[in-house]
């Protein structure tokens, strides 16, 4: 049975995961809510995954575990201990005095090197590289997958898919939903880049020979099956993020403003690299406070970096509230009176989000609000909203151009009737959860699915 839906699934193959982080039962960002979404109805017994992080303790999605330990790397005891000595590091370590006398100072600054020259830069996968532990083969040798699914986003990661399909003779499905290959370890994230040639060369050519031994290829949106089709010589099957429109229509607004305030809502992860738009948006309500027109920022953070918290609690138009859940992320989104998505401005990151798309875009298409994206234009999302339609776009880093955006659209009651029809036509397209989770199951069956041309309909040519 294909999966168009919730219902259970039947004649689906063995799939093994790999990938570092595990795929949770009650995931409601990224990675992990991404393929909860795509294996909704897969028979857990069918189910296995190979992680290194991220276990919350809950049954996680998969019948079958194996969980990443000493004896899966080379001079693994040595690699576990440190890995743990840097774990122990608490935030402002990398501020730490050479002459500090503290207690423990020392043992601190050496677990920070460690991570800061081997771990950043990824050199421990030299050092320490990923083999198949003879419990790792008696594992793979029980659970017998049809079916390897890699993730990738590190070189151990990548190495290690390529192990198993060559023990397993399982066929190889490949399906990340950013373009790491070219990004880790090249020191965008801020990481040292005294390595970066040398990694950099060596993930490039792995993850090469990874797509070549690749049976069933996926890539995520139009953006990034067009540049792999070029840069891998090979078609791709598109998959986005998706979600179900039908539980938007019927989630109530639920307002964090009153009503007397222009209501300006950001979702996600505030790093060092998205502080500074959430405060060229905190300079742009002051712009629009002098012009009249009183906003604020309504800032549902999943995560703050410890380094900008305090300028971003200290922003005179910020109000910070707690994430909701992704069952309640609907209401808060349509109680907004404007959504505004944003991506780093610094030049070096943006260009790795070039085949990007948030994974929060489809979530403010469906919530039936008008939508702002402030990136700089050559980022994914800044494309996908430009050519599609469904947002309007501000792409040049300018608090006052990102004030007059806003106070525009306000003034347009129309414009914002058409951004509201464009993003949810768009995203029923593209977004829709049972038409990508029977993309995805045919995909993995080896049913091969003719290209869609909704994207076309929609306005979003072959970039989206």
């Amino acid at each position: 049975m294909k999966g168009t839906g919730g219902e259970a699934l039947a004649g689906v193959p063995r799939l093994l995961l790999i990938g570092l982080a595990r795929v949770n039962a009650s995931d409601s960002s990224g990675n992990g809510l991404l393929m909860r979404g795509l294996l909704t109805g897969w028979p857990r017994q069918e189910l296995a995954q190979i992680y290194s992080s991220g276990d919350n303790g809950d049954a996680g999605i998969a019948r079958y575990e194996f969980k990443l330990g000493a004896d899966e790397r080379v001079c693994g005891r040595l690699f576990i201990r440190g890995k743990r000595e840097v774990e122990r590091l608490e935030p402002g370590t990398a501020d730490i005095c050479p002459g500090g006398r503290a207690p423990g100072m020392l043992r601190k600054q050496i677990a920070h090197m460690g991570r800061r020259y081997l771990g950043e830069t990824g050199l421990y996968e030299l050092l320490f590289p990923v083999r198949a532990s003879r419990a790792l083969r008696e594992w793979i040798d029980r659970f017998r997958p049809d079916v390897i699914l890699a993730q990738g986003y590190s070189l151990g990661a990548v190495r290690l898919a390529l192990l198993m399909k060559e023990y397993s003779g399982a066929r190889l499905a490949c399906f990340w939903s950013d373009d790491w290959p070219v990004s880790t370890y090249a020191g965008s994230r801020g990481e040292p880049r005294f390595a970066r040639r040398l990694m950099q060369s060596i993930i490039i050519r792995d993850t090469a020979r990874l797509v070549a031994k690749v049976d069933l290829p996926f890539a995520f949106g139009r953006l990034m099956a067009g540049e792999y089709e070029r840069r891998y010589d090979r078609p791709f099957i598109v998959i986005n993020h998706s979600d179900d429109p039908l539980r938007f229509r019927t989630s109530r607004a639920a307002r964090n403003h009153s009503d007397d305030v222009v209501s300006l809502l950001v979702a996600g992860n505030i790093d060092r690299f998205r502080a500074p738009s959430i405060l060229d948006l905190n300079a742009s309500c002051r712009l629009l406070e002098e012009g009249g027109v009183g906003a604020r920022v309504c800032l549902m953070a999943s995560a703050i970096a410890p380094e900008v918290e305090r300028g971003i609690r200290e922003a005179e138009y910020v109000d910070i509230f707690q994430a909701p859940g992704h069952a309640d992320l609907p209401g808060h989104l349509k109680g907004a009176d404007i959504l505004v998505m944003t991506e780093p401005f610094d030049e070096e990151v943006a260009d790795a989000y070039r085949l990007s798309i948030s994974s929060k875009a489809h979530l403010f298409m469906f919530s039936e609000r008008p939508i702002i994206v402030y990136a700089p234009a050559a980022t994914g999302l800044a494309r996908y909203a430009t050519e599609a339609g469904w947002a309007e776009v501000v792409s040049e880093r300018d608090p006052a151009r990102l004030a007059a955006a806003i106070k525009a659209l306000l003034a347009a009651p129309q414009r914002q009737d058409v951004l509201i029809q464009r993003a949810w036509r768009v995203g029923e397209a593209n977004h829709d959860a049972a038409a990508n989770r029977a993309l995805f199951v045919d995909g993995l069956t080896g049913e091969r699915p003719a290209p869609t041309v909704s994207a076309r309909a929609c306005g979003q040519g072959e970039t989206s």
